[in-house]
């Protein structure tokens, strides 16, 4: 049997998720609904410190279908977003 490399998880620009999926079209949606109030501390939604923990974890999904977070309306940081685990 050959044996197989996985591709590295870490890989620049390695889109894992297609940018029209329902897995992403619900990231998007949840995070239109999860906003930072206007100091941005807060989400308004939830009531979290910004970034909330949904948004966090929407924004991930986003980035592995290839999305820009500015393009998406987030800041340039949620490109560094991480979710908890």
């Amino acid at each position: 049997m050959d044996a197989v490399e996985p591709a590295a998880l870490s890989a620049a620009r390695t889109t894992r998720l297609e940018p029209g999926s329902p897995l992403v079209t619900a990231a998007l949606d949840l995070l239109a609904r999860h906003p930072a109030d206007p100091a941005g501390r807060t989400c308004r939604r939830c009531g979290e410190a910004y970034p909330c923990s949904p948004g966090v974890h929407a924004a991930f999904l986003c980035r592995a279908a290839g999305l820009d977070p500015e393009s998406i309306g987030l800041p340039a940081e949620a490109a560094r977003w991480e979710p908890a685990l």
